[in-house]
């Protein structure tokens, strides 16, 4: 057996030994260290899981004020779904942090995919983002049809959403013309959907419509944990509207613009 515990000192062990020993279907070990010394654990047991960031970014903050370094401290969770939570608190503290063994929130996959068609949605002429989820479930639009798209808007003056609406009228989009314009009506509908839907029932429609969620559903667990991250942005969403009397998908869009454009952590 592997027992002896070089990291932490004998009463975290101690604490961590009456928990583990109630655990049924376990090897029997006893996790011991030469470190006797040491402050007690203290437990804090917060009401949700905004009081439980909020608790975390405060004692981050009293903790360097007294003299401690970021490079100190470290914060343990147990799925990365719970990350999000916790990067909103510390962003708002003005708290630098790097996120280990996971991407931080914002940058997964599927988290900049949906904001991107969210921000589609709020406004057609982002035409980098327009890029990103145009093919975003397989819809056989393929790189060069995207950029056939972007020299005719480049060439017309017109913006790329209106290429597609039209693309019936561009001979060069002749073979991709149906796609093209499935595409854009489906974003039309969207768009007419965001000016009555809550922004909750407005991701669902968006991921119901355009075979987003069935693409994850099929993905098997990895999927699954997609769709949970995908789950914590909507709580987000919901968050947003119960504490903004005048919310807007646009003003929800700003809101999250002030978490991800923060310069990533000088590590010096």
């Amino acid at each position: 057996k592997l027992e002896q515990n070089y990291r932490s000192h004998e009463r975290i062990l101690d604490a961590a030994n009456a928990v583990i020993s109630k655990a049924r279907e376990r090897k029997g070990k006893t996790l011991w260290s030469a470190r006797k010394e040491g402050p007690r654990p203290r437990v804090y047991t917060a009401p949700n899981e905004y009081a439980e960031a909020e608790f975390v970014a405060k004692e981050i903050d009293r903790l360097v004020r007294e003299g401690r370094s970021y490079a100190d401290i470290s914060v343990l969770y147990r799925m990365h779904t719970q990350s999000r939570v916790l990067e909103e608190k510390l962003r708002t503290y003005g708290i630098p942090y790097q996120v280990y063994g996971g991407q931080s929130f914002y940058e997964r996959k599927e988290i900049k995919d949906v904001m991107s068609y969210l921000s589609v949605l709020n406004n057609p002429n982002d035409a980098v983002r327009l890029a990103r989820i145009i093919n975003e479930p397989k819809r056989k639009i393929g790189d060069s049809t995207v950029n056939a798209v972007a020299e005719i808007a480049a060439g017309t003056g017109a913006a790329m959403f209106d290429v597609l609406e039209h693309a019936d009228e561009y001979a060069s989009l002749a073979r991709k013309t149906a796609d093209l314009m499935a595409f854009a009506a489906m974003m039309r509908g969207l768009m007419e959907a965001a000016d009555t839907l809550p922004l909750g029932e407005l991701l669902d429609e968006l991921l119901d419509r355009t075979g987003y969620l069935a693409m994850l559903q099929a993905e098997g667990f990895e999927g699954q944990t997609r769709i949970e991250n995908i789950e914590e942005l909507k709580s987000t969403m919901n968050r947003y509207e119960e504490e903004n009397a005048e919310h807007s998908l646009s003003g929800f869009l700003e809101e999250i613009s002030l978490y991800t454009d923060i310069d990533k952590y000088d590590p010096n």
